[in-house]
């Protein structure tokens, strides 16, 4: 499994992956017969976790 991880520091919204972001993440993965995900996380001032960490899989 590849992830690809996009953070924020609340209150932020946590920003969408770039298309390059998203290609070389989903390029690596099938390079190595791997799924690539996403990984959207909101953390506070001490990088605790805020939230549910939203995962979303880009190659499928």
């Amino acid at each position: 499994m590849i992830v690809l991880v996009k953070s924020a520091l609340v209150p932020a919204p946590v920003p969408d992956a770039t298309i390059l972001e998203r290609g070389r993440a989903v390029s690596r993965a099938m390079t190595m017969g791997y799924d690539a995900w996403i990984a959207k996380v909101r953390v506070d001032n001490r990088g605790d976790l805020v939230g549910a960490i939203e995962w979303a899989q880009l190659n499928h």
